[in-house]
């Protein structure tokens, strides 16, 4: 399969104190809906709203075989 390493732009919440953002926000706006949202339910906490900026992939590390040879000598 052939990946162009294409993506769409998005935005996500991240709580300062724990939990890992999962879900993509397609705008700004509606990330920082969201951290306000979560904000208003957890008074004092801090949300940020992160902004995708770069995006890497590494290739796969290419796999060689090992030839064996026969040792004439047996011993």
């Amino acid at each position: 399969m052939t990946d162009n390493l294409t993506r769409l732009q998005f935005w996500m919440v991240w709580h300062e104190e724990g939990g890992k953002p999962t879900y993509r926000h397609w705008s700004k706006q509606s990330a920082l809906d969201e951290a306000t949202r979560l904000a208003k339910l957890t008074p004092g906490e801090v949300f940020f709203v992160l902004k995708a900026t770069a995006g890497l992939k590494a290739n796969e590390p290419d796999v060689q075989r090992v030839k064996f040879e026969i040792d004439p000598i047996p011993f």
